[in-house]
């Protein structure tokens, strides 16, 4: 890691930085500081859980190791880095439609992965577009797994106040990025005007006023958009944002609407509780 200096993100518990194994093998180091003996056994114990797991669309994790109160994850490098930098920055560039609808679906099929089909349910804890990687055919990688816990709610829509991560939780996050990718805008951006503060809430007004392929990110060609997707997806998003647990559709079921095997449900479901 030459001694740390090649940071590339802030993480849920820790920090990421590049590092070299070999001259053509490259990978990403997080390092978190455990501050009691509790939290070190605690983590390690999550660390033996997401040994263990392997999918496509997760960054997998290669090793660990430990030197004082800092344990290190290993994980393979994500050559693209995170989705955020294409949502968001200038010096990346511009998704077009197909890769935003792949990119959705590959996130969706992780995050169905880690809450149905290993071993134990896995929360992730903090679905954000900084924690979506993008590999050399920017397929989609999910990464900070396994090690979700109770903090502070980053996404300003579903919930103010400390939350204790669930299944629900990491739905409502997911429909949150689901319309950040659609939008190439962040979830809450407090300078715009009052009634655009909110994606969630702007998007639904597009909705009602009829105009909701407007909120499309303005720098995708309209010529690639792909209308029932378009609309697909948007409604997916406010559906999985929906103030009620109950209401939000497990993640199995969300990549069945994102696959075309199973219909949304009516309208009034997706509008009403947003």
């Amino acid at each position: 890691t030459s001694g740390f200096s090649r940071f590339l993100g802030e993480g849920n518990s820790g920090r990421f930085f590049r590092g070299q194994l070999a001259p053509e093998e490259t990978i990403a180091v997080k390092r978190i500081t455990c501050s009691t003996w509790q939290q070190r056994r605690s983590l390690i114990s999550q660390i033996f859980t997401i040994s263990r797991i392997a999918h496509t669309n997760l960054t997998n994790l290669l090793g660990y190791g430990r030197q004082g109160n800092d344990i290190y994850l290993v994980y393979e490098y994500v050559s693209n880095g995170s989705l955020d930098r294409f949502l968001f920055s200038n010096d990346r560039p511009v998704l077009n439609w197909s890769e935003r609808f792949n990119i959705i679906k590959g996130v969706a099929r992780a995050l169905e992965y880690l809450h149905g089909e290993c071993r134990r349910t896995i929360i992730h804890g903090n679905v954000k577009s900084s924690n979506v990687l993008l590999d050399n055919e920017l397929h989609a990688r999910l990464g900070d797994y396994g090690q979700g816990n109770m903090q502070q709610s980053n996404t300003g829509h579903v919930a103010a106040e400390l939350v204790e991560q669930t299944v629900d939780t990491d739905v409502s996050a997911f429909g949150e990025l689901t319309i950040e990718i659609v939008c190439g805008r962040r979830a809450i951006e407090p300078t715009r005007p009052p009634q655009e503060i909110s994606l969630v809430n702007w998007v639904l007004q597009g909705f009602r006023n009829g105009n909701q392929l407007e909120c499309c990110d303005v720098r995708i060609n309209r010529e690639e958009l792909v209308e029932r997707e378009v609309l697909l997806v948007l409604k997916l998003g406010l559906l999985c944002t929906n103030r009620s647990p109950k209401v939000r559709p497990v993640m199995r079921r969300v990549v069945e609407y994102l696959d075309g095997t199973e219909p949304l449900p009516n309208d009034d479901t997706i509008f009403n509780g947003v």
